[in-house]
């Protein structure tokens, strides 16, 4: 399968040509000022300015094209996330609860925002997009996180019900809804009321 160039390498293909073409057009003037030695100083030097300036544009358009990958994952990954905004809901109320402590304790959510990415979102992407999923992990967490909180604060508690809840995660969803109402009290092991 052959690859085709990328418009980057056309870029770079026509700065060489314009350097060569310069170095070309002014060699005769080189030669008759200075020596044959001195000229090959001049061109060596040229074509080592001319091997850092290909390199320093093929990486300004490396981090471009990065950039743009990278901006491509986080929106595809937002609208998954969006489609599954009730599930993500649910799964937050579910997870983030209080110690005995009064301590939030949001590990077992992190595990599930990374569960998400890496397992949901990760197959929808491009491999190239695949490749910039863990740089974007944090970006991503962060909208992961304020889609299913806005979920939770857009929507009653009944839409988020599900009829196959266990008895845990009920309690753990009524706990969150109870605390967002400003309750002091908070179930932390199912039965147990503190």
């Amino acid at each position: 399968m052959a690859r085709r160039r990328s418009g980057s390498t056309d870029s770079l293909l026509i700065v060489a040509l314009l350097i060569g073409g310069a170095i070309y057009a002014i060699r005769d003037h080189i030669t008759d000022l200075m020596t044959l030695g001195a000229s090959l100083i001049v061109i060596a030097i040229l074509f080592l300015l001319l091997r850092f300036l290909i390199a320093l544009v093929s990486n300004w358009f490396a981090a471009l094209r990065k950039v743009r990958v990278r901006k491509r994952v986080v929106e595809k990954a937002r609208g998954i996330a969006q489609q599954q905004s009730d599930a993500l809901a649910r799964r937050r109320a579910q997870l983030i609860q209080r110690d005995a402590y009064g301590n939030v304790q949001t590990e077992k959510w992190a595990k599930e925002i990374h569960h998400f990415l890496f397992k949901h979102a990760r197959p929808s992407l491009a491999e190239d997009e695949q490749a910039l999923l863990h740089d974007c992990a944090r970006e991503l967490t962060g909208v992961v996180e304020g889609i299913a909180k806005a979920e939770l604060i857009a929507r009653p508690l009944a839409q988020l019900f599900s009829d196959n809840m266990s008895p845990a995660e009920f309690e753990a969803l009524c706990s969150e809804e109870l605390g967002r109402a400003g309750a002091r009290h908070a179930v932390h092991v199912l039965g147990e009321v503190t």
